[in-house]
């Protein structure tokens, strides 16, 4: 089954391409800021997830900054990760590898 990337990227119509390329971008733009850990699920596994989106966004145009990726990540993570979090938001420059290192502890 072709996902809508393939779909909106292989359709024949033009006005009806960059349509359905602007609903996906508004979708995954969506499940991006919407997402948050779910219990149980470990923090790797999170920013791999948005990871995932990320580069989904990245195909259809949307650039997300490592800054605004680790505010999601940080912001996002289920609250037995508050003293992490607290300890990783006084950090003046951390990289994704950093964060995801850090919280793996």
């Amino acid at each position: 089954m072709p996902c809508l990337l393939e779909i909106a990227g292989s359709h024949g119509n033009g006005w009806k391409r960059s349509s359905l390329q602007r609903e996906l971008r508004l979708l995954l733009n969506s499940k991006f800021q919407n997402a948050s850990q779910k219990a149980g699920q470990e923090p790797g596994s999170f920013i791999v997830y948005l990871q995932g989106l990320r580069n989904d966004l990245k195909d259809v145009g949307v650039s997300i900054t490592d800054e605004d990726f680790i505010d999601q990540v940080l912001n996002n993570l289920q609250p037995d990760y508050d003293t992490d979090v607290k300890l990783l938001q006084k950090e003046s420059s951390l990289s994704i590898e950093e964060v995801s290192n850090a919280l793996a502890l």
